[in-house]
């Protein structure tokens, strides 16, 4: 194992072209593998309960997937089950009470000021979210890959429900102040993931424990385990502050960094993710490095969703670019190693010329807007405005038991 503190250039790690130096705060290979084996059972216990008191339909083939005949709305809405059973039973008021119990480390003030952070690098910030949250790390994450392709990830339809409902995720808990308060519709939203994750969880080990083999338990962890749960938090915030921002040459302020990082503390505590990992910046920093270095290593799998996450943004609105623009954008962002590795294709020099423009633009736009309080507060308030109208087109998150393949 290697030491922590070093200054031998045998200790400077690279993970697809990201180096570091470990520290004290990084975790290793062995104190993180237990993580794989742990989970929320908060909203697992909670879950177990509404469903023992309002049955979930059987699950269908694929996500979501009903007949034409049958009526298109959500099966049932697990908040509001929560919400209004809550009293009833010990372990639904356990999640009650702690998602509705806001820490003493949540400050309000600065965690508006990271909303704020969203939409004044939104269009990089968005780019980034494409072609490293979503396009990279899932290509090159095993692990949680063997949980996506059980519901329903090898369909590219489901691939493209998925990109949206994530990204009304994010603009849900940035809209405004009150949206990520509980009883915001953010916070709702957030709520209703975590017992989506619950319910993922608990329909796989059942179907394990039926068809002993359909999920190594053993290899991958629990399905939406917390190492997972990391992976994702980190995707959204950690990444987007030390990655694909500046490998678009935006780096954000030390307060921004903070602010932005604070936000999604509080929106992970609801999740039910390990929020502890962006509980200093130095400590968050080190949790990103430390899961880039352990935790990416690309299957079949991973590269199949990969794979299906380009050809489900082909041409998509608002977008309407073709896969070869989001190609390139993933080989820029990511470097050709990693692509390679996942299986993207390679779009040749128009595209990555054009993805190359626009980082330029986007960099020079930022950098002006930013350094002129006028400009700057014109920039932030009909962006956000404008986001959170394109998320209220989006389907609504969670309304709607999470249905897979099986």
């Amino acid at each position: 194992m290697l030491p922590f503190f070093t200054n031998e250039k045998s200790d400077v790690l690279d993970s697809y072209g990201y180096k570091f130096r470990l520290t004290e705060l990084h975790m290793t290979s062995e104190q993180l593998d237990p993580l794989k084996h742990k989970f929320d059972e908060v909203g697992s216990d909670a879950l177990t309960v509404i469903d023992s008191m309002f049955p979930p339909p059987p699950p269908r083939a694929g996500w979501n997937d009903k007949p034409k005949n049958e009526d298109p709305r959500p099966d049932r809405d697990t908040y509001a089950l929560l919400r209004d059973n809550h009293g009833s039973d010990p372990k639904l008021q356990a999640l009650w009470d702690e998602v509705n119990s806001v820490p003493d480390w949540v400050d309000w003030d600065q965690i508006k000021r990271g909303q704020d952070v969203f939409y004044r690098y939104a269009p990089a910030a968005v780019a980034g979210f494409a072609f490293q949250g979503l396009l990279a790390t899932t290509g090159a994450s095993y692990r949680p890959a063997e949980t996506l392709v059980r519901t329903g990830g090898h369909s590219t339809r489901v691939a493209k429900n998925r990109l949206f409902e994530t990204f009304q995720l994010i603009l849900q808990v940035t809209k405004s102040l009150d949206d990520v308060k509980p009883g915001g519709a953010g916070f709702v939203s957030a709520v209703r993931v975590r017992l989506l994750h619950a319910s993922v969880r608990d329909r796989i080990l059942k179907l394990n424990a039926q068809r002993p083999g359909y999920f190594d338990v053993e290899k991958f962890g629990v399905p939406i385990n917390e190492l997972d749960s990391m992976q994702s938090v980190c995707a959204f915030s950690t990444n987007l502050v030390w990655l694909a921002l500046p490998r678009q040459g935006i780096y954000v302020r030390h307060q921004e960094a903070l602010d932005y990082l604070a936000l999604w503390r509080w929106v992970g505590y609801v999740l039910g993710t390990p929020h502890w990992v962006l509980e200093t910046p130095e400590k968050a920093l080190a949790s990103m490095e430390s899961l880039l270095h352990d935790c990416l290593n690309p299957s079949k799998n991973s590269k199949v969703l990969a794979q299906n996450l380009v050809n489900a943004l082909d041409g998509v609105a608002p977008i309407y670019e073709p896969k070869e623009f989001f190609e390139a954008g993933t080989r820029f962002i990511n470097g050709n190693k990693m692509c390679d590795e996942i299986g993207i294709g390679k779009p040749g020099i128009y595209w990555d010329a054009v993805v190359r423009g626009q980082a330029w633009a986007l960099m020079l736009v930022t950098y002006v807007s930013r350094s002129i309080p006028a400009l700057d507060r014109w920039q932030i308030a009909p962006v956000s405005k404008g986001g959170s109208s394109c998320g209220e087109r989006i389907s609504s998150l969670g309304n709607r038991d999470h249905q897979f393949r099986e």
